[in-house]
């Protein structure tokens, strides 16, 4: 009887690690699908020739109207800076896909996210030193946040989806 009372409670533990590992499945899903597509939306007008520079205009707008100090942003009018910046446009473009990819199977493709939020550490990193060393627009201070938490996201979930399995569901296996 004691045995059959285990096995219930084994089946139960189980039954509940299922239930957290679907939910975090499913968080982690969500967090890389909006992650892909905040990218999407932000590099789009950047990886095009004829909208990049209202991706500036929106950006200057914005840190004037939130009373924010830090240089205009303004595109060089050099066609190679400007294919620069569009070419890292669709890059980014590009990177938001990978990660609208990654969360349609996120059990089997959260290594996608776990790599993403480490390019956002470090960018957010370097973002930082021009907004302080060389006076960046603060309205950046914003998109460095936005990209922390991401990154902590999706740390936190990879790390969350491959913790060792619990001693209960390793018994019932």
């Amino acid at each position: 009887m004691a045995s059959l009372s285990r096995t219930f409670s084994l089946a139960n533990e189980d039954l509940r690690g299922h239930r957290a590992m679907d939910r975090t499945y499913s968080a982690a899903g969500r967090w890389a699908f909006g992650g892909g597509l905040f990218n999407c939306i932000a590099a789009l007008l950047l990886g095009l020739p004829f909208t990049d520079n209202l991706m500036f205009e929106i950006v200057n707008d914005l840190n004037a109207g939130l009373g924010l100090s830090g240089e205009e942003w303004t595109l060089a009018p050099n066609p190679a800076n400007q294919l620069f910046v569009n070419t890292a446009g669709l890059a980014l473009f590009l990177v938001g896909m990978t990660l609208i990819y990654a969360s349609r199977d996120i059990a089997n493709r959260i290594a996608i996210p776990l790599l993403n939020g480490c390019v956002r550490f470090v960018w957010a990193v370097v973002a930082t030193y021009y907004v302080v060393a060389h006076g960046l627009q603060q309205v950046f201070v914003a998109l460095i946040a936005i990209d922390l938490i991401l990154a902590g996201a999706y740390i936190y979930f990879y790390l969350k989806i491959n913790q060792p399995m619990s001693m209960g569901a390793m018994a019932t296996r």
